[in-house]
């Protein structure tokens, strides 16, 4: 059974100046036309975090810039017994109804047991600022998908009309663009198990190039273990596979956890839900146990994007 609660997510954001044409081409992330600051907000009314009793959970991800569909695995334990299954989706405008319209198809397991495949219609959550491609913003979309489809643990394929987005010929971003411009979408399972998860999204929407904290409160104080996923848009390595904005870092209150220094030494904004192109997608997840010991109320999270214009989408804990 599934809970919804208001629970409001403290944000504090800063924008940080932007070196113009640092990477790509004048048609690309950091082209001519770059901002000469990353854009903050806005951050639409802020939508219920949805509690799962009894639960654990599962997430995917795949970055989608010019193509028009690809698989998301997703892999955890249990393998069946889905509760509910929500798909969030970002593309950067102008966009066009199509982009409201997900498409979601079981690939594995019972590829041809029916009903396999769902297209549903998505909420449009949150208006993120231009993630540096000169775009009129990134919308962010929200749906619930059935768990007839979404049955667990699985390969399933998202796809979305080719009116949705501006290329479908995989091309490398960094070479060409057009909008609308996909980012990617994610798959979050919610499975019968035995902590309490929350998925927050109220903070969804915002867009920054340096550095940006936002507080998660936690329903009830943490006694054992603490996992933490964070979804978001418009990661990347650099240009295409060039390197050059690897420095990223993510701390959960005060500890370092993704980035160099960190156990995780990859960043959790480096678009590797898209390796090695097209990027611009990230679905990361941590354990963060240590960093929110018993009696925990909170996770206080705070990425350091070192240039890279990045859009914050849902984040997901486990207690």
């Amino acid at each position: 059974m599934r809970y919804r609660w208001l629970l409001f997510v403290c944000l504090f954001a800063i924008a940080v100046p932007l070196a113009l044409g640092q990477l790509g081409t004048v048609n690309s992330k950091y082209g001519s036309a770059a901002p000469q600051w990353a854009v903050v907000g806005p951050v639409v009314e802020p939508s219920s975090t949805e509690i799962y009793p009894n639960a654990d959970y599962s997430t995917g991800g795949v970055a989608l810039r010019n193509v028009g569909q690809r698989s998301v695995i997703v892999s955890g334990s249990p393998t069946t017994g889905s509760i509910d299954a929500i798909a969030y989706w970002s593309v950067l405008g102008p966009i066009k109804n199509a982009d409201y319209y997900i498409t979601v198809r079981r690939l594995w397991p019972n590829p041809t047991t029916a009903p396999y495949m769902v297209t549903v219609f998505g909420t449009l959550i949150a208006i993120g600022g231009d993630p540096c491609w000169g775009s009129t913003g990134n919308y962010i979309f929200k749906a619930h998908l059935p768990t007839t489809v979404v049955t667990g643990n699985g390969n399933y394929l998202i796809s979305f009309a080719p009116a949705a987005s501006g290329l479908t010929t995989g091309d490398d971003p960094w070479v060409h663009n057009a909008f609308p411009a996909m980012e990617g979408a994610a798959l979050v399972v919610l499975k019968t198990g035995t902590h309490v998860v929350s998925v927050f999204d109220s903070q969804a929407g915002i867009t920054f190039a340096g550095p940006l904290s936002y507080t998660l409160s936690l329903l009830v104080p943490t006694t054992g273990q603490v996992l933490w996923d964070n979804i978001g848009a418009d990661g990347q390595l650099g240009t295409s596979l060039t390197p050059t904005v690897t420095g990223k870092t993510t701390t959960v209150n005060g500890t370092l956890v993704a980035g160099p220094g960190a156990p995780d030494m990859d960043s959790d904004w480096d678009g590797s839900a898209g390796w090695p192109l097209p990027e611009l997608f990230d679905v990361t997840g941590h354990d963060v146990t240590i960093a929110a010991p018993a009696g925990s109320l909170a996770l206080n999270v705070a990425f350091q994007a070192q240039g890279d214009c990045v859009t914050t989408i849902a984040d997901v804990v486990a207690q």
